[in-house]
């Protein structure tokens, strides 16, 4: 990652605190959020005048799509969804399918993705346009991987220079991508999917070791019930054993 970002990593971890924080007053809860917005907004507006004035710096707009991705989501956590959304949007139409398996721009187009596949299925009838992103964010992980053996960057590393969980951040996305695919394949009454995507999401818990205990012993004792609907009793047993024993 180019020095020229790293300027801004006291700004940004300031940034992701403040998004985080979760004692604001009572009449005015989204104090905190607000100024991260104010900060992640200038980092952005600077990365911008950056990129501009080195044209076709690749390192730089993958930089600039990141914070993009983080101002979309603050509007969004203070109920300013539209605005959220029309940023979301306009990162995938600048990536315009082109610099989407880059791998300094994947990790942001995937979650861009995973975010705009949860705006959709929390409408009434927004569940197939929820599953068209959602789909998306699946298949560029899927062609990532079988296509390259690099460890793409994560968002944080275009602002923070002493990175280490990058390979843990990308496929923690992937797990994000199977658990909301699991959600939007029950909506749509695709049961037998949506069973399978809840399996590979408590697999790849379980192995990357980011459960949350109780969470995770009731998904799996719910997904037992499926496959007692479907006389699958050995794996029903199995769930049922492995919710106990976490």
């Amino acid at each position: 990652m180019s020095d020229s970002s790293y300027i801004y990593q006291e700004k940004y971890l300031r940034a992701k605190e403040l998004n985080a924080a979760t004692s604001d007053p009572e009449k005015n809860p989204f104090k905190s959020k607000y100024e991260a917005r104010n900060l992640l907004q200038n980092i952005r507006e600077d990365v911008h005048k950056l990129r501009e004035d080195r044209d076709g710096d690749v390192i730089l707009s993958s930089a600039e799509a990141a914070v993009e991705y983080l101002i979309a989501v603050n509007f969004i956590n203070t109920e300013e969804v539209s605005a959220g959304q029309e940023i979301l949007n306009h990162i995938i139409e600048v990536s315009d399918g082109k610099l989407e398996k880059d791998p300094r721009f994947v990790s942001t187009i995937i979650a861009v993705n995973n975010e705009l596949g949860l705006l959709w299925s929390s409408r009434e009838e927004g569940i197939n346009k929820a599953y068209e992103h959602l789909t998306k964010a699946e298949q560029l992980y899927q062609d990532f991987v079988k296509n390259s053996d690099e460890t793409p960057l994560c968002i944080d590393d275009h602002f923070v220079s002493d990175v280490t969980d990058r390979k843990q951040a990308f496929e923690s996305l992937h797990t994000n991508t199977l658990y909301y695919l699991a959600q939007a394949h029950k909506a749509l009454g695709n049961n037998d999917e949506s069973a399978l995507f809840c399996k590979k999401t408590l697999q790849r818990q379980l192995e990357m070791k980011t459960l949350v205990p109780l969470e995770w012993a009731v998904n799996c004792a719910c997904l037992s019930q499926y496959y007692i609907t479907m006389n699958m009793f050995s794996e029903a047993k199995h769930c049922l054993a492995c919710a106990n024993f976490v």
